[in-house]
């Protein structure tokens, strides 16, 4: 399991087109990126890291995999990202891997 240190920064690096892996509880899926967002946390508004994935295979193949972490202005520290596999979906699941699938 990667540190949240390590799931934020696969999450800065990660750029769209790009194919990842994210390892959650009890599921491993495989996508591409379709949007990269960061907000730096500010005096009054949280700052927020996240990405979106279109799932490719599997049982959830099609369907949209958006990964977040959000952090609260007055610490500036960015929680353990949590992903949610729709919009139908409003379980929050803990990201346990996140990494490019080439590498």
């Amino acid at each position: 399991m990667k540190t949240t240190t390590e799931l934020i920064d696969a999450m800065n690096r990660a750029e769209e087109g790009e194919h990842m892996t994210v390892r959650v509880e009890g599921d491993t899926c495989d996508g591409e990126v379709r949007e990269t967002h960061y907000a730096p946390p500010e005096s009054r508004e949280k700052g927020v890291v996240g990405l979106a994935l279109r799932i490719e295979g599997g049982d959830r193949d099609g369907e949209r995999l958006e990964v977040r972490s959000t952090a609260e202005s007055n610490t500036q520290k960015f929680s353990r990202p949590v992903a949610r596999f729709s919009e139908r979906d409003e379980a929050g699941h803990e990201v346990l891997d996140l990494s490019s699938s080439d590498g």
